[in-house]
């Protein structure tokens, strides 16, 4: 059982809001062809499963999105162009006009610390699951 106190937590996650544009599979694909580009950080969020106490929701690096799109798992992510990111208990002072003009989303996500940031770890998690679960399936 998990028991919090103030700000005292046996957690391995951060509950946080992030302040963010949503992007197309197809329009990263462009990234990755050098046709396109992310005005703030790419950031990527696990369409299934968790780590730990929390989401994997995580900076993408050139050399995750390269391995992304070779082992064809770019659909188990949402991606985002983040502007930022703050812990749930930040008071911002930001308004509407310290953000880009256009849509964006702003949404509330408990983030694991242990979250993936090599491309060993995207494989391991992502890819040899996808691979474990099929060949289980034959």
């Amino acid at each position: 059982m998990k028991i919090r106190v103030n700000f005292v937590s046996n957690s391995s996650s951060s509950n946080c809001i992030v302040v963010a544009k949503p992007l197309s599979q197809e329009y990263v694909k462009k990234i990755v062809g050098g046709k396109g580009k992310c005005e703030n950080q790419l950031n990527a969020f696990a369409r299934e499963g968790s780590l730990g106490d929390g989401q994997d929701f995580f900076a993408v690096s050139n050399d995750l999105l390269k391995a992304m799109c070779e082992y064809d798992i770019m659909d188990k992510f949402h991606f985002y162009d983040v502007f930022a990111i703050w812990e749930a208990d930040y008071e911002s002072t930001k308004t509407r006009k310290d953000f880009p003009k256009g849509q964006f989303a702003i949404f509330d996500v408990e983030i694991d610390y242990h979250t993936t940031d090599d491309v060993p770890k995207l494989l391991e998690r992502y890819y040899k699951y996808e691979a474990d679960t099929k060949s289980e399936e034959v």
